[in-house]
């Protein structure tokens, strides 16, 4: 898990709940900090939630010997208690987590970030070899690698010193499976022993299509794993379907899907609506709002984008050849995407005609 620290409070009861849920049926759960995460309060409930079987681990820790490895190498225990794996758990890396890192140098073929992410990831997991014996050793961890396919506009980059992603290879070949987050997209990587699970729902538009779900890793004959879809409790809709259209693109769109005024609200679709503005974007938000009163769907996401003509360049005016007037018109269209109307313009003369 990832992200808590930035959730509701009826979210963190619904943590709160299914944690207790896990514990009664001998599970674990592990919770790493990831790029949206104030660490020190993900971590400050540490210590009760230990007691549920929770490891919470929003920095990464280091001793007199390296990285502490009684905090982030966990066994993982089957229903009568024998230890079947140890996962290394390792937060979302920041540059102070990177000893020895000399921004924009190289070391040999790579950029100084990658041969330190990859540093931290041969030293942690050579001592955990060290100790699991011959038991399967897994990783977890909160980063971006390339190869992965990124959401449009769900993301953040992640830049460390300058750099976006590190190559899979990062990971050493004794790690059987790491299971990272940060992606929303579904996706395996070097073939399969690097992946991102996914978001469990869409989280922009642009995850709509996506097969969301959990990753399940089988113990019983070494490593294995398989993608569990899981049905998605409400509908969710992209207005329109592709691109952005006007208010009455989206109207008829809408008009398409099947609504009903008795659905409880919990249970109503959500709509993410992309629109151009052929109006004033305040008078199209605040129509788009009396809508969703009477409409029984809820507003997941509202786009309006402005539909500029490019201007032709020229040198700007001077003050001798512009006027109040003038610049208000070039305001309102630079805010608004379209010309003022009449009553704005009135009102602009009266506020002038004050001054």
């Amino acid at each position: 898990m990832a992200g808590l620290s930035r959730c509701s409070g009826a979210v963190h009861r619904r943590v709160d709940l299914h944690t207790g849920r896990l514990r009664g049926v001998g599970g674990i759960g592990e919770c790493v900090g990831h790029n949206h995460d104030p660490a020190q309060r993900l971590e400050a409930p540490e210590a009760v939630l230990k007691e549920l079987g929770v490891h919470v681990l929003g920095t990464l820790r280091r001793g007199a010997e390296g990285v502490d490895l009684d905090r982030h190498l966990i066994a993982l225990r089957d229903r009568h208690g024998a230890i079947r794996a140890h996962v290394l758990a390792v937060p979302f890396l920041r540059q102070a987590d990177l000893p020895g890192l000399r921004l924009g140098a190289e070391d040999g073929d790579e950029p100084a970030i990658t041969a330190a992410v990859r540093a931290l990831h041969r030293e942690m997991t050579e001592a955990a070899v060290a100790r699991v014996g011959g038991l399967p050793l897994l990783a977890m961890g909160h980063l971006t690698c390339s190869g992965g396919l990124a959401s449009d506009g769900a993301e953040r980059r992640i830049l460390i010193g300058g750099e976006h992603a590190v190559p899979p290879d990062v990971f050493p070949g004794e790690l059987a499976y790491v299971a990272l987050g940060h992606l929303h997209r579904p996706q395996s990587l070097d073939g399969g022993r690097v992946r991102y699970s996914g978001s469990a729902f869409p989280l922009s538009a642009s995850e709509i299509a996506y097969d969301h779900g959990v990753t399940l890793i089988d113990l019983s004959d070494g490593v294995s794993h398989r993608h569990i879809p899981i049905d998605r409790p409400v509908p969710m809709f992209r207005l329109p379907p592709s691109g952005s259209g006007k208010l009455e693109d989206m109207l008829a769109a809408l008009a398409e899907i099947t609504l009903s005024s008795d659905t409880p609200r919990d249970k109503q679709p959500f709509l993410y609506l992309s629109l151009i503005a052929d109006r004033p974007v305040t008078m199209l938000a605040a129509e788009i709002e009396t809508l969703m009163e009477r409409t029984p769907a809820r507003l997941a996401g509202l786009s309006i984008t402005r539909s500029d003509q490019p201007a032709q360049e020229r040198p700007p005016a001077t003050l001798a050849e512009t006027s109040p007037e003038d610049l208000f018109l070039s305001a309102f269209q630079e805010v608004h995407g379209t010309p003022p109307d009449a009553h704005h313009l009135a009102a602009f003369r009266d506020a002038l005609s004050e001054a």
